[in-house]
């Protein structure tokens, strides 16, 4: 009896029209992605152009450098003044010459790594590969919106 239920629901399934979207469907679904688009919080920040985002960098260092100015020139305050701005602005002018020094150290650093050729190959495969890789992914992304474009 279970067969011949399950074969029974199955023909009348299978006679069934298949559904079909309504017509007002795509339009509606295109003007969603369309509005989407448009929207400027949308666009992540690696989809800007690069003069944006060159100049939003230049910005952020600028605003860092313009505040390490403004705390380095900040009159010491005395010991003998307990607490007050006068301490926190002390700690802050100390922690930046910290941060000076720890810079000064991995500019050195750097400059010593920058004179042996092996670290000049390896850092030129390694730029090599991540710009394989990103093209790869553009690739698979073209792919990707091509392949739903030929799919409606």
């Amino acid at each position: 009896m279970p067969d011949d239920l399950e074969q029974l629901i199955g023909d009348r399934l299978r006679r069934l029209p298949s559904r079909r979207a309504p017509q007002s469907l795509r339009p509606r679904v295109m003007a969603a992605v369309a509005a989407r688009r448009r929207r400027p919080a949308a666009n992540p920040w690696f989809q800007w152009p690069w003069p944006h985002q060159a100049a939003l960098v230049a910005a952020l260092l600028l605003g860092v450098a313009g505040g390490a100015w403004l705390v380095s020139q900040a009159p010491m305050p005395s010991l003998e003044v307990g607490g007050g701005w006068g301490s926190g602005v002390l700690q802050a002018r100390q922690m930046l010459f910290g941060a000076g020094a720890a810079f000064q150290a991995a500019a050195v650093f750097i400059r010593a790594l920058l004179s042996q050729p092996m670290v000049i190959g390896f850092a030129a495969v390694v730029m090599l590969m991540s710009a394989a890789c990103g093209g790869f992914a553009m690739m698979l992304g073209r792919v990707a919106a091509a392949s739903t474009q030929g799919a409606e």
